[in-house]
């Protein structure tokens, strides 16, 4: 295996031996064993029987997950470790490993990955030794099922049935599993009850492998971002000219653009005022001049709920920062014409991509654009409010490559003294 491209960022921590676990588990003779050792035991396989994306579903006391054949870049894998569950994928020619997903928590307890366990088999109280197939009448057990191979419960509407045949070729047994869902088979088979093992992640730890670390300078930033209390400049693009547009003031209880230029800032804000009928989210506008501030409020909310966060995508709801382990050192000095003043770091991950383009919103500006990569330039000041955080956002667009910086500064001193009033008055909640 490759050396992990993370040994930079992360530090060593030690190993969780997978070995010397035990599995006491039902022996599967039958179509009815097997089916009652899914619902009981943690050791056995799903594997998809179809003409493409063929993969495992590998399950084990330690670790449980995706494994494909084909595509390493689909693998998806919970492990177990003594201090909690992490999370172990594949990006650019390696396997990375996530932070601790939740202390303490249990892989099969705290339920990471979909698994069978607890699920419903009374049906099988009328299945006679002899039988070899049984159609599923416990929707349970088919909601437990759909949810193992990637469908989710609102989904179970669209299963017509599921039959499930026990088969034996040799000392190999098997359960087929065949789904009818909106018409279209979906096939399973479940297999190596008890002596299921996962080689991606025995290699893995067995190399010194282990949870992601994460460095003091990912430590800060995600810390400035999730206190939601900080400035970004916003640029504009254009085919004759680009430059700087307007600023965005992003606080827990409001948000507020102002164009350059301007001197009137429009927003939202959340009231939690019942009683004298200021409850949820408002728009407002609000005039800068020599004499103060004069905000203005609409009389009645937008939104219901006060949550100004989560109406206005915040970029502290970035995938990435929780999810370090897609992202690189880059040590280039230049970024797309644009000269790192810090330490930076690098990240091309198509999930991440994909959730930062929707999170600012580039495809309603840029149609048609392209996400190739994000560019980190992180500037640490002395004082969490001199701190500068530079993302470049790298597109093709029009069939042209560019480079968008998109700046957050004042990580804690975004405050408007207008409008902190505005709340102050109408927050009685």
């Amino acid at each position: 295996m490759k050396k992990s491209r993370l040994l930079a960022l992360l530090l060593i921590t030690p190993l969780f031996s997978l070995a010397g676990c035990k599995e006491n588990h039902i022996t599967v003779s039958d179509l009815k064993t097997g089916i009652q050792y899914l619902a009981s035991e943690r050791n056995y396989t799903f594997t998809y029987v179809g003409n493409s994306n063929n993969h495992d579903i590998i399950y084990t006391n330690n670790s449980i997950g995706i494994v494909p054949n084909n595509v390493p870049s689909a693998t998806d894998i919970y492990i177990q470790h003594s201090q909690g569950v992490y999370r172990l994928r594949y990006n650019l020619d390696d396997y990375v490993s996530s932070e601790i997903l939740s202390k303490g928590k249990s892989l099969w307890g705290d339920k990471y990955y979909p698994t069978m366990l607890g699920a419903d088999v009374g049906f099988t109280s009328s299945i006679k030794s002899e039988d070899t197939s049984v159609k599923v009448s416990s929707k349970d057990f088919k909601m437990a099922f759909v949810k193992c191979i990637g469908y989710t419960s609102d989904q179970i509407v669209n299963v017509n049935s599921l039959n499930i045949a026990y088969r034996k070729s040799g000392d190999k047994q098997y359960l087929r599993f065949t789904l009818d869902y909106s018409g279209s088979q979906i096939i399973y088979d479940a297999h190596d009850f008890g002596t299921s093992k996962n080689s991606i992640v025995d290699e893995y730890v067995g190399n010194g492998g282990t949870y992601l670390t994460i460095n003091d300078n990912f430590s800060t930033m995600r810390r400035l971002f999730k206190d939601n209390n900080f400035i970004q400049d916003i640029y504009y693009f254009g085919e004759e000219e680009s430059g700087y547009a307007a600023s965005a003031y992003f606080h827990p209880n409001y948000y507020m653009s102002i164009y350059n230029g301007s001197n009137v800032g429009t927003g939202a804000i959340a009231l939690k005022d019942k009683a004298s009928g200021y409850y949820g989210t408002y728009y407002f506008q609000i005039e800068f001049t020599d004499q103060g501030a004069r905000p203005s409020l609409l009389s009645k909310p937008v939104y219901d709920k006060p949550n100004v966060p989560e109406y206005y995508h915040y970029p502290s709801e970035l995938l990435l920062f929780s999810t370090f382990e897609f992202v690189y050192k880059w040590t280039n000095q230049d970024m797309g014409g644009y000269t790192r003043q810090g330490q930076g770091y690098y990240f091309n991950n198509q999930e991440l991509l994909e959730n930062f383009s929707n999170n600012f919103s580039m495809s309603e500006n840029f149609s048609g654009q392209r996400p190739l990569g994000v560019a980190i330039d992180f500037v640490k000041g002395k004082t969490d409010d001199k701190t500068v955080i530079m993302f470049y956002y790298k597109f093709v667009y029009s069939g042209q490559i560019y480079v968008m910086p998109i700046p957050f500064y004042n990580f804690g001193k975004a405050n408007i003294a207008a409008l902190d009033s505005i709340y102050n008055r109408y927050n009685k909640e």
